[in-house]
């Protein structure tokens, strides 16, 4: 076999195991105070069939029509699921998109809960069950209306079933408020076409339910064994996977077995940064615990050594909705001090160390909204791992990051961890890292994000999403270059008066400094006139700087009407010279696509429209599958990397590398949990398992386009090529 194809294949292996490793099943969350037998099978504990003398009845609870005018609610002989009788709902709602009736049902989420039941409807409107719970400990309640149908019945009827076990996960004790049935219009549910609403217009509306049902399910079974204190008699070192579904949480005392190895290894090529990790875990507490790692050696050739953080789990609000996030315990910031963020697990509580402009430096509360915490108070991580407090019982996760660098000769290099507490023995775990003989080129895929920053000028160092100094500008753009995004998408404009384009001129020079690419540059500020005279001064400036070419942005995710309305404007502002980008739905292809030459397409891949996008010369991008900010790191890996490639994509356009806007960013309780993969501080960055996540899919992408340039040059081999046909 000739060298080119043991590469060939060796690339391929690679490849696909990249592809491949991040795709684990799900973990349970079983915390270590919820440990409880686990049912057999489902229960059920509430049932509604309408056929006794006194059945539950629905109420009109929530709706956001302009009218409903209710004909009849109430028991009725008209149709049945199986019995006789079912619950009738007729009504006739005027504008609008929902209307909910309830019957009130308590229940505690100890198990996931499961509702059950079978609907029928007439009229052009969607009918589906669901519920709503409360937290008992805010008295907040909110609406899980996630239906899945599971059946239809040649009669009319279908079984719809609404479960979502995630609610489980929550800090706090939840309860089961009330069961409801849920109206829409038809078309809510289906693709969006041209408009980006649909609303009753003076719609009746006929539904019929029976069959109602709440089951308690059984409760996941914990991830690993639930060590007991004679099983750790010393502490523990456990190699685990860095990037899976899974979690090490520091509300329980499992390391999911899923996420066990043998040893700590990685591979990586020449220009590529590869990740491990590692948890300790220990039957008392460990004091000062001091983590250092030594260089990685093969023989004459030495690597620097990982750069090590602590995982911090803390309390995030999933969006259920804003009004109720639920409080859920995730592992996400990787930090060199892990007294920067301090977690109070019993209270659901957490606060971050801040230093106010007086030169104070205390805690300030991030488990709601606080006042106090000022964005020009500074927020700093240490420059390197701190010694750590490992409590009882607690696992601790670990995470190193390293680098190979370019000319690092290939091959087997060795290492070791050193840990180090105050009050046992210290332990050493042996490291290896395998050097492939190659260098990753740069990804076929283009990786771009959404940055909000814009340049603060007087040099005074805001905690913010929106304004930057120049400082922060370079760390956080180094940030992205180091995990494979070279062009953000950026919201620093020309300005006005006097000084016009100025901020924009050092913004670039920054910019510059890094080293970011120069092909396209993305300016979603220069969607914000109409004015030429301003587009003509952007694209000077870019022209200036050595970009290729400039994107201006559209109304971002406009539909129909919306989006018909911008034709003009693009279409003078591509006379200037520029190209034209935004994020967009499907009805982009009909309505814009011959002037939209980077259409940013929400939600999953569509290689339908990327194919007329590719045939009009144009570039598409993937945005939004899901949005940053997702505590799963695997989610990206799966979306973001070689099935985007495979939908036939150029790239991705994600939002946001932070986002809080008015709102403090370390504080996502302040008003729901805004998108974002990195934590700003007032000289640098702190990054996520998720950001690194993200690192990996370009690099599964970078990988892969090695793959393509060996093939490439193997079949343009007149003996490989007629091989290869």
């Amino acid at each position: 076999m000739s060298f080119s194809k043991q590469l060939v294949g060796s690339v391929l292996c690679a490849t696909l195991t990249v592809a491949l490793s991040g795709q684990t099943s799900a973990g349970g969350q079983a915390t270590a105070t919820r440990q409880s037998v686990v049912p057999q099978k489902p229960i059920v504990l509430w049932k509604e069939d309408f056929e006794g003398e006194q059945p539950e009845k629905f109420a009109l609870t929530h709706h956001n029509a302009k009218q409903v005018t209710v004909a009849f609610a109430g028991v009725s002989e008209e149709h049945a699921a199986g019995g006789k009788r079912s619950f009738k709902i007729a009504a006739t709602l005027t504008e609008g998109n929902y209307a909910y009736w309830i019957i009130k049902v308590d229940a505690p989420f100890t198990h996931p809960l499961k509702i059950r039941g079978k609907v029928r409807r007439e009229g052009e409107v969607d009918v589906q069950v669901g519920y709503y719970f409360r937290n008992v400990d805010t008295g907040a309640s909110s609406l899980v209306r996630q239906g899945t149908k599971i059946a239809d019945r040649k009669d009319g009827w279908s079984t719809w079933e609404c479960y979502d076990p995630g609610l489980l996960k929550s800090a706090q004790q939840l309860r089961l408020q009330a069961v409801g049935v849920f109206i829409f219009p038809s078309a809510w549910r289906r693709p969006r076409p041209a408009q980006p609403q649909h609303y009753f217009k003076n719609t009746a509306a006929v539904a019929y339910v029976d069959d109602l049902e709440v089951i308690r399910m059984p409760r996941p079974k914990p991830p690993g064994k639930v060590p007991r204190p004679q099983d750790i008699r010393e502490y523990r070192v456990v190699p685990v996977a860095p990037l899976t579904e899974s979690r090490i949480l520091a509300s329980s005392p499992v390391i999911p077995d899923d996420m066990k190895r043998d040893r700590l290894s990685m591979t990586a090529a020449q220009d590529e940064y590869e990740s491990a990790s590692f948890a300790i875990l220990s039957g008392q507490q460990l004091d000062q615990v001091k983590v250092t790692m030594t260089d990685l050696v093969q023989g004459a050739h030495r690597i620097a050594a990982a750069d090590l953080r602590v995982v911090k789990c803390w309390f995030l609000p999933t969006d259920y909705d804003e009004w109720l996030p639920i409080t859920v315990m995730y592992p996400e910031l990787l930090l060199h001090d892990d007294e920067l963020i301090k977690v109070d697990i019993p209270k659901v509580k957490q606060s971050i160390r801040a230093t106010t402009t007086g030169g104070e430096t205390r805690y300030f509360d991030i488990s709601k909204g606080n006042p106090e915490l000022k964005p020009e108070y500074t927020i700093e991580d240490a420059a390197s791992l701190q010694p750590v407090q490992i409590r009882p019982f607690v696992p601790q996760q670990f995470w190193l990051t390293v680098h190979v660098p370019v000319g690092a000769a290939p091959g087997e290099y060795r290492a070791e961890i050193v840990i180090e507490p105050q009050n046992a023995p210290s332990r050493r775990m042996p490291v290896v890292l395998r050097v492939l003989p190659f260098r990753l080129p740069a990804p076929v895929l283009e990786y771009s994000h959404y940055y909000r920053a814009k340049l603060k000028t007087d040099g005074a160092p805001l905690i913010s999403s929106e304004w930057k100094t120049e400082q922060q500008l370079e760390a956080e753009f180094r940030d992205m270059q180091s995990h494979g995004v070279n062009n953000p998408a950026i919201y620093q404009g020309v300005g006005s008066g006097p000084d016009a384009g100025k901020a924009l001129q050092r913004y670039l020079t920054v910019w510059d400094r890094v080293g970011l690419s120069k092909e396209r540059l993305f300016m979603v500020a220069a969607g914000a006139s109409n004015e030429l005279e301003q587009q003509r001064k952007r694209l000077a400036m870019a022209k200036r700087f050595g970009f290729r070419d400039l994107y201006a942005f559209g109304s971002d995710e406009a539909s129909g009407e919306r989006l018909l309305a911008q034709r003009n404007f693009w279409t003078r502002t591509r006379g200037v010279g520029l190209k034209i980008a935004v994020a967009c739905n499907p009805d982009f292809d009909e309505l814009v696509g011959d002037l939209l030459d980077a259409p940013i397409l929400g939600g999953p891949a569509r290689p339908d429209l990327a194919a007329r996008v590719r045939q009009r010369g144009y570039r598409i991008y993937m945005y939004g599958n899901p949005q940053y900010g997702h505590p799963n790191p695997v989610i990206y890996r799966r979306n973001f990397g070689l099935s985007l490639w495979r939908a036939g994509y150029h790239g991705a356009v994600s939002y946001a590398y932070q986002h809080a806007m008015t709102w403090h960013p370390w504080n996502d309780f302040a008003n729901g949990r805004f998108p974002k993969m990195t934590y700003p501080t007032t000289s640098g960055v702190v990054g996520t398992i998720s950001w690194e996540g993200f690192r990996e899919t370009i690099d599964d992408v970078r990988y892969l386009t090695r793959l393509l340039g060996l093939l490439d040059r193997a079949t343009a081999q007149p003996a490989t090529r007629k091989a290869a046909t």
